[in-house]
């Protein structure tokens, strides 16, 4: 916008911050913001009808915007295919961390909605080194391997040649707050990363997270 100095985005920011539609992640002396969409599917399931389809595709814009920076942009070779994608999602629950690190880890298999087959099953190896993977008579498929393992706290993993040519680093952070938790989820994609991909994690790990994890971690404190 003419005229607003950075003093003035940065004040907007703030507020965005303050109300968590924003997230900030520092890395070194720089600050990157990610707009969260959790709150922005609660508002889209609640309010937002299907002729406002428009003004999804504006969020996503300025997600990718506020996403960006120099050496990403650098990476991210049109050419080649070759791109990077960074997702950051954030949500509170309403549940003790160390119930809702176990639903994210050793209870995997009781509520995760996205089966490659019907009637399989979801583990997650707790330790370093170990698989996150679904399984059925004769086959099955990698999540990723256990990179770090902290519990309550922190759970991360990566997994390579995801759909044959990207590679996938997740992070998963559960912190207390309140009489509840937050969680934060941070996704690293990159090789050949396809359009389509980015959108089924964007609004797939949103889903995740608002729908499935939320539900059934307050769900069992009733």
């Amino acid at each position: 916008m003419p005229g607003l100095s950075r003093f003035g985005v940065m004040q907007h920011l703030d507020v965005l911050a303050e109300a968590q539609l924003v997230l900030i992640r520092r890395e070194g002396r720089q600050r990157f913001n990610y707009l969260n969409a959790i709150p922005m599917q609660q508002v889209y399931d609640r309010w937002v009808s299907r002729y406002a389809s428009s003004a999804a595709k504006t969020a996503q814009h300025l997600k990718r915007y506020a996403e960006s920076n120099p050496e990403e942009n650098a990476m991210n070779d049109s050419t080649s295919g070759f791109r990077v994608v960074k997702i950051e999602l954030e949500v509170e629950i309403a549940a003790p961390p160390q119930k809702v690190f176990d639903a994210l880890t050793s209870e995997l298999q009781a509520w995760w909605p996205h089966r490659m087959r019907e009637g399989s099953t979801v583990t997650h190896d707790c330790r370093v080194g170990g698989l996150i993977a679904e399984s059925w008579p004769g086959g099955g498929v990698l999540y990723g391997t256990i990179t770090a393992f902290d519990p309550p706290m922190r759970c991360s993993s990566v997994v390579q040649g995801f759909m044959g040519a990207c590679t996938i680093a997740n992070d998963d952070v559960v912190e207390a707050r309140g009489d509840g938790a937050v969680y934060k989820k941070s996704l690293k994609i990159w090789g050949e990363v396809p359009e389509e991909m980015e959108r089924m994690f964007r609004e797939g790990s949103a889903a995740i997270l608002h729908q499935a994890l939320k539900s059934y971690c307050e769900g069992a404190q009733s």
